[in-house]
């Protein structure tokens, strides 16, 4: 379930990406869009769980591991890493279950534009999840 306080959290991840063109947004439009974002989402991940879509713990590890915004003077710090998920709001296990979805949900989407072969219904299908249709 989609709550008031993952909507909260999507606006104000969105208004920390925009930077300084935040200021001539309209918020209602902004948290419209947060909230249609969390729902196409909660939708390609709720098909990609169906479908069995499954991401293994230790390449979200190594992900991670190897994600240069956490490296301090050529390795991995485990400081500097909590210290920039404190500033995006984010717990390491949030962190981690974001990137999973994330994952996740990269597959369902690189398997139905990649493959040569869809099925009219697998794609149908697809858009009805996506676009609750």
């Amino acid at each position: 379930d989609i709550t008031q306080r993952d909507v909260d959290f999507q606006y104000e991840r969105m208004l920390m990406n925009l930077g300084p063109e935040k200021a001539d947004l309209d918020t209602k439009v902004l948290r419209e869009y947060a909230l249609d974002a969390l729902v196409r989402k909660y939708a390609l991940q709720t098909m990609a769980k169906k479908e069995g879509f499954r991401v293994a713990p230790r390449y979200i590890i190594d992900q991670i591991t190897q994600d240069q915004a956490f490296y301090q003077d050529g390795v991995f710090s485990e400081e500097l890493y909590q210290t920039l998920l404190s500033r995006n709001y984010f717990t390491d296990r949030q962190y981690r279950d974001f990137l999973e979805s994330q994952f996740i949900t990269q597959q369902l989407q690189q398997g139905l534009v990649l493959t040569n072969f869809s099925l009219e219904h697998d794609v149908k299908e697809f858009y009805r999840y996506v676009f609750q249709t």
